[in-house]
Formats: structure tokens, sequence, C-alpha cells
């Protein structure tokens, strides 16, 4: 018989803390609440020193952009004791000369040094909220430098308007996903400015190599979003078509494997026999599309789910391939998914399409991981429903911590996860895709059980 001991330990505050010692009242504490409470102050500790290191930063733009500042001042006098040279190339030649100054004074390349200088720019002269925000440690620098990007080359009332929208992601989101978020937010809020822009990179396409150790390297195709989507699920059915034959390769390695055979040989190989990625059907993509936007009647652009936003244009190439394309309407305000395909899904299947639409990553705070585990929050085995209010998609790691590390889940009205940590924080994770509110017909588990309908009632979260 196995016998849990708990040690009581008692502390004073000053001496585990910040205080001097000898100093704060005693409490005792068991070694689990001791731990709890240690992990609670060093996180405290840490999101302070980001708020410093953030507002340090938000210092380092500041001066750069001086340093911008006094390279066009340098220009306009350079212009006034000559004039054989326009302003334009007087600025071009002190900008250059800021970057090598930079560059040798902080131990950067020039390139960087110049990127830091043009960012420095873009967020003192067009970026004052977003700089304040910086300044105050509500965002990191990554998240400065993504919306520095897409606001370069607005005017100024565009510009405001984009942080406004931009600012309450970068306050919530990983930089890796924000960057994601305020592609599509800037995409879907000028439609014409995301066509144009497809056209000139697409006139950029290009593959590039880069070596590796180990006799490896990295094969980049900068190419179309949608051609890239049916290029990657072509790979991703071929390799499950494979393994189910009883290759034994890993997934990745079978698509890296047939990636080299289509570009060399023009097939891959399956069960002994050469057969065309093409012909691998069907080749299914799920695209998001506004209405108006498929039916030819608005310039909205499309989304790919893990991929990102496509050009109008392709998005309704794409609508014309089906039935190789699974289409998914949203409304053009909301972006809510109004109505999706359904013939070709059992309900059961249905209902993890939902799921895996709506969170379109593993839902752990600021995970960027496909999601894997479609998982109950609350364990079917203690009551859980088998409904869209009590699924979640996560990747496997994370499934793995909620069960058997001591998180708390909680799922609220629209997607909205709550989660607890053992230390008691909460962190509140809410998906990117609005869903619509679920059917008046019942859905039905995998075990044949009718299974609740009803949406989570419980408030969202303050």
């Amino acid at each position: 018989m196995s016998v849990a001991v708990c040690t009581v330990i008692s502390v004073k505050f000053g001496d585990v803390f910040d205080a001097g010692p000898g100093s704060g009242p005693v409490l005792e504490l068991s070694t689990d609440e001791l731990a709890g409470v240690s992990r609670g102050h060093v996180l405290d500790r840490v999101r302070r020193i980001d708020a410093e290191v953030a507002g340090l930063q938000a210092e380092r733009v500041q001066l750069l952009g001086r340093l911008g500042d006094e390279a066009m001042l340098q220009a306009e006098l350079d212009v006034a004791v000559d004039s054989s040279r326009s302003l334009d190339v007087r600025r071009n030649i002190q900008w250059r000369s800021a970057a090598l100054e930079l560059a040798a004074a902080a131990k950067v390349s020039p390139d960087s040094a110049g990127r830091q200088l043009s960012e420095a720019w873009t967020l003192t002269q067009s970026c004052q909220p977003t700089l304040a925000a910086l300044s105050q440690g509500e965002i990191a620098l990554g998240h400065a430098r993504v919306i520095a990007r897409e606001v370069a080359g607005l005017d100024g009332l565009a510009a405001g308007a984009a942080q406004d929208a931009l600012l309450p992601y970068a306050r919530r989101l990983s930089v890796g996903l924000f960057e994601r978020k305020a592609r599509e937010v800037v995409d879907v809020s000028d439609p014409v400015r995301v066509h144009d822009r497809h056209a000139r990179a697409w006139a950029s396409r290009h593959v590039s190599v880069d070596g590796a150790r180990d006799g490896m390297a990295t094969l980049t195709a900068y190419v179309d979003a949608g051609d890239a989507a049916l290029i990657v699920t072509g790979l991703s059915n071929a390799a499950r078509e494979a393994r189910q034959a009883g290759d034994s390769r890993t997934r990745r390695q079978v698509e890296a494997d047939f990636l080299v055979e289509l570009a060399l040989e023009g097939e891959v190989v399956i069960r002994g026999e050469a057969e065309r990625l093409v012909d691998k059907a069907p080749v299914v993509v799920e695209l998001m599309v506004p209405a108006a936007t498929a039916a030819g009647d608005d310039e909205a652009p499309g989304k790919i789910p893990g991929i990102g936003m496509i050009d109008p244009v392709k998005a309704r190439e794409l609508i014309a391939r089906a039935p190789s394309l699974k289409r998914i309407l949203t409304d053009p305000i909301t972006s809510a998914i109004i109505d999706f395909d359904r013939s070709t899904y059992r309900v059961p299947a249905e209902l993890k399409r939902i799921i895996r639409l709506r969170d379109e990553h593993c839902r752990a705070p600021n995970c960027p991981r496909p999601q894997v585990d479609v998982d109950h929050t609350i364990d079917y085995a203690k009551g859980g429903k088998t409904a869209r209010g009590n699924l979640a998609g996560l990747c496997e790691n994370h499934h793995y911590v909620k069960h058997e590390a001591g998180w708390a889940l909680a799922q609220y009205v629209e997607g909205i996860l709550d989660w607890v940590s053992p230390s008691g924080r909460h962190y509140t994770t809410v998906p990117d895709v609005i869903m619509p509110c679920p059917p008046p017909t019942p859905w039905w588990d995998d075990d044949g059980d009718y299974a609740d309908t009803t949406p989570f009632d419980k408030a969202r979260p303050e």
C-alpha cells in the first residue's frame, strides 16, 4: 500500500522572495503549495523583466529613429551646399552611411542595420500607438516589427486604422501567431491591396536552396498559396496511402522522398506502381471564402486554413476545380462561417471538421503547432459531452500536458478556452474563426449515443 507524504514547511516570505532575511510573516506551506507560490513569483518576475526589456527596446527604436531623422536632415544640408545631386540621391547616400555606422557600432551586418533603421523610421513616423504599447511592455519588439511591416506604405489614416485593428491581437498572441493574424486582418480590410500585392509577389516566385549540415539541404519554393496547398495535400494523401500499403518510412520521410521523386521523375511509386500526384484523388483542400467572392460579386480574399490568405481570383479558380475542394462560405463582415459542403461526410466526421476549422492550430496558449487530437474539455469519462461546446483541437504535446501535468480547462461560448495552470494562473485562448450556432438536429457520437447539442451557457470570461 502506498502512502502519500505531505511535508509542511514554515516559510518567511522574506527568506524566499525579494525582502531582506528574517522579514515578513511566517506561514506554514506544504511542499506542493510552496512550489506553486514559488512558480508564481518566478513568472511575475519574468513578466516584469520582459516589460523592462520592451521599454528599453522602445527607447532603442526611438534612438534609431533619431538617426534616420539626422540622416534626412544631413541630406537636405548637402543639397543646399551642392545641388548637383537630387535630394533623393542625397537621402539614399546618407541612409546607407547611417546604416553602415550602426552596423559597426552595434556589431551587426549592414543589411540588418538597414532593416532596423527602416523599422524604427516607420514606427517613429507612423506607429506612435504601437511604440507606446512597446514602451509600456504590453507587446514585444517582434509584435512592433510585424506592425511596422504591415503599415509600411500606408497613409496616416490607414496606418492608424490598421494599428487599431492589430494591437488587440498583438497584446494576447505570440509573435508567430500574431504575424499570421496580422496578414489576414490587413488583407481582409483592403481586398484591392491584397490583389495588387499578390500580383507583385507572384512575379517574384522562385526556388532556392540553402546548404545544411550532415550532407543535407533545405529546398524552398516561393509559389502561389493555392498551388502550395494542392501540392502539400497531394503529398500527404500519397504518403498516407503508401504507409497503409506497408511502407515503413515515417509520413514526413515519405512526403520528402515523394517530392524528390516528383521533381526528378515526374511520378511517385506506391505499391510498386508509378503514379502521378495529380491522379491521387481526391486532393482535398479546404477553402474559406466570402460568399460574395465565391459568386464573383466581390474581391475579398479567401483563406486556406494552415496556409493563409489567397488572392480572390485564385480562390475562384480553386472553387472551379471541385470536387477536389471543400468550400466553406463565410460572412464578408464578421468572417463567421455560414455554410460548408456536407455531401461527403457522416455526422461525426463533420463535427471533427468543424472543430478543426474553428481552431486551425493547437488551442494551448500561443501554441502554433497543428492540432492532432480533438480533445474533450470535460473528460468523456467524467460526463463530458461529445459536442462542439466540449471539444477543442490540441497538439499531442499539450493534450498530454492537459491530462498529466495538473492543468484545468474550461470552455465558454464561441469556443473560448480558459486554461488554469498548476500555479492557479488563468490563460485565455480565442479561436480565429467564428462558428455558426449549432444546428437544431442532434449530433451522434462515434458510439452511436446521443450527444447534447446545447452550447455551453457559461458567460464569456472577463
